[in-house]
């Protein structure tokens, strides 16, 4: 409990201090006091995010995120739109599929304290939990999302394309069933398909992110 001492003017208890000296004296208390409790609320902030980039690297079965992956998170757990440009190997498509476990873990976080009525604490789950991957090329897309579900054993990603897709993959999607759902930026695109999607606010509201891979192959916005 913090404890304010106000005199009475008609004492002078303080060998003759003048107010004015006094009220600065206050000020300069007021001023540390709010820059310490500044610094506190942010070295909590840094603690609780590292904590979710270990969640992310436990779940992702990676050791560490280094310096630029954990930037990107931190811009896209703020909404911010990001361009990253970076070499072959540096792990940009890990960043995506991480987003989604970073806000498991905030959640987590957030309902530390909270209980059932049986007494048990909640295992939330992000409200927006699809993430969209354009990428243009087939294989690559492909190999990601058969290494997601091979991870995580079961199908928490999907490659939505003319060759491997039936129509009950498009309602699939719709209902949120993918954590990942990666297509051609043409397939996206196409007004029989996805784009119908696009159009409706439910499932607009299930996108937590939507990732352009390999951007550099874009010529025509």
């Amino acid at each position: 409990m913090d404890m304010i001492f106000i005199p009475n003017p008609d004492d002078d208890v303080f060998g003759g201090v003048d107010e004015e000296t006094m009220c600065h004296g206050q000020l300069e208390l007021e001023t540390d006091q709010y820059e310490t409790t500044i610094v506190a609320q942010r070295t909590e902030r840094e603690r609780l995010f590292d904590e979710r980039v270990s969640y992310v690297c436990d779940r992702m079965k990676v050791q560490t995120l280094h310096q630029g992956q954990i930037d990107v998170l931190r811009l896209l757990e703020k909404k911010k739109d990001v361009c990253l440009l970076a070499r072959t190997g540096f792990g940009k498509s890990l960043v995506f599929q991480s987003l989604y476990w970073m806000d498991t873990a905030r959640l987590r976080q957030e309902a530390r304290h909270r209980v059932d009525e049986n007494g048990i604490q909640t295992q939330p789950q992000p409200r927006r939990r699809v993430t969209i991957v354009f990428i243009p090329l087939s294989g690559l897309g492909e190999e990601q999302v058969v290494k997601l579900n091979t991870d995580e054993g079961g199908e928490v990603a999907f490659f939505y394309d003319q060759r491997r897709s039936e129509p009950h993959h498009l309602n699939d999607i719709a209902k949120g069933k993918y954590r990942m759902v990666y297509m051609s930026p043409e397939k996206a695109m196409h007004p029989n398909t996805f784009a119908k999607l696009w159009a409706e606010s439910n499932f607009r509201a299930k996108v937590n992110l939507i990732a352009i891979d390999e951007v550099h192959l874009v010529h025509d916005w």
